[in-house]
């Protein structure tokens, strides 16, 4: 049973280890929690949110370098 229980958790994790969204940059740089969700940035950045620019053009959210 305990064979059967670690290979169900090693093939999930594989798959979602494996799955495309965690190629995302912008995935790697989220975090779910419960419902919300928190962006974490590497140590010395922080997060901007998405904006609209003056052109109209509407930009993602990234990481930037901390004051």
């Amino acid at each position: 049973m305990k064979q059967i229980i670690a290979a169900l958790i090693a093939s999930i994790a594989f798959l979602t280890i494996g799955s495309p969204s965690y190629a995302d940059t912008h995935m790697n740089n989220m975090k779910m929690n419960s419902m919300k969700v928190v962006h974490m940035c590497p140590k010395g950045k922080v997060w901007v949110n998405g904006y609209t620019n003056k052109m109209g053009k509407k930009v993602a959210g990234y990481c930037r370098k901390g004051h």
